[in-house]
């Protein structure tokens, strides 16, 4: 199946990662949604290379999501939304094509971890009340 895919996708894409880097609308979480599909579609219609895509898809959120500057709740959301970039990378590790996955399931682990630990402590402190 062939689907048109507008000239200005890829620009779209970039400045979708743009916003959520920002966490320009973090009350949004379909925007990540909107990236990661959009980013999908631009490797489907070779615009991007799937090993280059998917590690960058991945990338952004897990930057994101360790970013102390930004929103808990939106850094929570980045780290929900890398499981599928993640399993993509995955994937292309198994069929030979990436061999950065041990670094970012490293950094993916990292990020749970250190959003795990900031809920914890703020749970302590009472920071929730």
């Amino acid at each position: 199946m062939i689907l048109d895919v507008p000239p200005q996708a890829l620009e779209r894409w970039q400045r979708l990662a743009l916003g959520i880097r920002l966490a320009y609308d973090p009350q949004q979480p379909a925007l990540i949604r909107r990236y990661l599909a959009l980013g999908h579609l631009l490797v489907q219609q070779g615009l991007l290379p799937a090993r280059q895509a998917w590690p960058r898809m991945l990338e952004l959120l897990l930057r994101t999501a360790g970013d102390e500057t930004l929103p808990w709740f939106w850094r929570n959301v980045c780290l929900e939304h890398s499981a599928m970039p993640l399993a993509r990378c995955a994937y292309l590790h198994r069929r030979g094509g990436l061999e950065a996955l041990p670094q970012l399931q490293a950094r993916a682990d990292a990020a749970r971890t250190a959003l795990s630990a900031a809920t914890r402590a703020a749970s302590e402190t009472g920071a929730g009340r």
